[in-house]
């Protein structure tokens, strides 16, 4: 039984605090951008670093307002008033004078004449959900840009005193439109930037073991299936457990396998993103597509493992959306780096040999949109959803448990990334030509397969007792993947070859018996303790 929170640290982001502390402490104008997916803990570090700020001494910090922007701005002024006095900065403002020639009763133009006097005056106003100010027919895009411009100006700004704007965002399409688009009118003007991505493996691990989620390493990877490492939505997973007992880890009654209360979970899981307006996005809400390129993700989001490129160019043509000249396969390939590059929502399964081949599958890799496109992907409603018993439920969901298989191959491969100098991770690879896949590869130098002192195969699997009857050595396990990379094209394999086999948890002897056979053997826990993040005994 649950009876309070467990602690959520900060992890994993010291050198990003470390940057926007600075970017707010800098005694010239300040304006900071910070962008990356739903949930990946952008709000966390803005108010961290505002805490750290507002902590020093009174001859280093800065007035800073923090202000979360609603989707609807039609009361920003109002909302941005409040901000300012909830920071303590109600004095501040004493000598504010509006803009006698604008209506005293038009809400942006109130916040402008704020954002403007703060920002004179050395302040600092935090725009978190900064995309929500991209409303047609307002006026918040220009004044921003006005504060900006005469902040940045040696003309009519040749003192600065260190007052300017953060922007944080997270739809990240109309954020990089808004700041890196030359059409733009916020083109340029933001001096500095962060692009938050997922947490790596180290601080995740790190986080799992002082959190005790690795007490069950299987649970602790549907958790990470579903959440990416993001402490905030954990929490809120706890919460709802003190609210519903039943959603609660129980090894006394739900059993090794964990299966009932994965089916519990899972249906929680899908219910969530739909009780919360901020949460009710599918990628249509969450980014702005052209009709190919909603066209595209509908055939990748049916294949969770990924879609054949060939099968995104035998989309049927639809002559209305093409430009003069342009040809039907340039338009998928037009829409396809824009899905893959700029929104970064989209991992290409490469062919490993060589870095600059193009793609020869795609799958959607960004954890918050996967199961956003959960609902779509099954056809069925809310209603629907809710009305439905978690058994039955589940059931249609096989797919979706697939997830922690290529979680487990992520958390391998990055691990054995950073325990290997100059290491080069990759997971889930497949050989071009239909080759055999291989679910975690690491070499050592020079981003060439061929000239590596040695290379790491590893094969994952979250059953330990299957990885055990399938592994009877690593020449079964193995060979055929270093016949095709190596022997078949009269290549001499590398000096060293480390064979290792994952699972979430392996007993004493299960380790032993894999040893035995010629393995290295790693689960969540002796990761986490290679990292140096020992687990508390209560939790072991």
């Amino acid at each position: 039984m649950l009876t309070d929170l467990p602690h959520f640290g900060f992890y994993g982001r010291d050198k990003e605090l470390d940057q926007l502390v600075r970017a707010l402490t800098l005694m010239h104008n300040t304006s900071f951008a910070l962008f990356g997916r739903r949930r990946i803990g952008k709000t966390e570090l803005l108010v961290r670093a505002i805490s750290h700020v507002r902590d020093l001494p009174p001859s280093e910090t800065k007035p800073i307002v923090y202000l979360e922007v609603q989707p609807n701005t039609t009361r920003i002024g109002e909302e941005l008033q409040q901000a300012i006095i909830e920071a303590g900065l109600k004095g501040f403002m004493a000598d504010l004078k509006r803009t006698s020639s604008w209506d005293q009763k038009d809400s942006e133009r109130f916040f402008f004449d704020q954002a403007r006097h703060l920002v004179a005056k050395g302040g600092v106003i935090c725009l978190d959900e900064f995309h929500n100010l991209d409303v047609e027919e307002s006026q918040l895009i220009y004044y921003i840009k006005r504060i900006i411009d005469v902040n940045q100006s040696s003309c009519h700004n040749p003192q600065p005193n260190g007052g300017g704007i953060i922007a944080a965002g997270s739809h990240q399409q109309n954020m990089i439109r808004l700041l890196k688009d030359p059409r733009e009118p916020l083109y340029g003007r933001f001096l500095a930037e962060q692009h938050l991505t997922q947490l790596k493996t180290p601080s995740l691990l790190e986080m799992a073991a002082e959190q005790g989620w690795l007490r069950n390493p299987g649970q602790f990877l549907t958790l990470y299936s579903a959440y990416g490492g993001v402490p905030g939505l954990w929490q809120q997973y706890h919460a709802a457990c003190l609210l519903d007992t039943t959603l609660q880890y129980d090894p006394a009654t739900d059993g090794e396998s964990l299966e009932q209360w994965q089916e519990r979970f899972w249906h929680y899981e899908s219910l969530r993103p739909l009780r919360n307006v901020r949460d009710s996005y599918d990628y249509k809400g969450m980014i702005e597509l052209a009709p190919t390129a909603e066209r595209i993700l509908q055939v990748m989001s049916r294949k969770p493992n990924g879609t054949p490129r060939e099968e995104i160019f035998a989309l049927d043509e639809a002559p209305s959306t093409l430009k003069l000249g342009e040809s039907w396969n340039d338009h998928l390939e037009d829409k396809l780096y824009v899905l893959e590059e700029r929104l970064q929502m989209i991992n290409g399964i490469k062919q490993f040999k060589s870095w600059t081949t193009l793609p020869h599958k795609y799958r959607i890799s960004d954890n918050d949109i996967r199961h956003q496109l959960l609902v779509k992907r099954l056809g069925i409603d809310a209603r629907t959803i809710g009305a439905l018993h978690p058994k039955v439920f589940v059931k249609k969901l096989p797919q979706i448990w697939e997830n922690e298989g290529k979680d487990l191959e992520r958390i391998a491969a990055e691990y054995f990334g950073s325990m290997v100098k100059y290491g080069v991770p990759e997971y889930n690879v497949q050989l071009p030509g239909g080759g055999p896949e291989i679910d975690i590869l690491v070499w050592t130098s020079n981003h060439d397969l061929h000239m590596d002192d040695a290379i790491i195969l590893g094969s994952c699997k979250r059953s330990a007792k299957k990885i055990i009857d399938v592994s009877p050595s690593p020449k079964e396990v193995f060979g055929a993947f270093l016949s095709n990379l190596y022997d078949k094209q009269g290549q001499p394999r590398p000096p060293e070859i480390r064979y290792v086999l994952v699972a979430p948890y392996f007993t004493d002897e299960q380790h032993r018996i894999l040893q035995e056979r010629g393995f290295e053997t790693a689960d969540l826990k002796t990761m986490a303790r290679a990292l140096g993040n020992e687990l508390d005994q209560k939790n072991d």
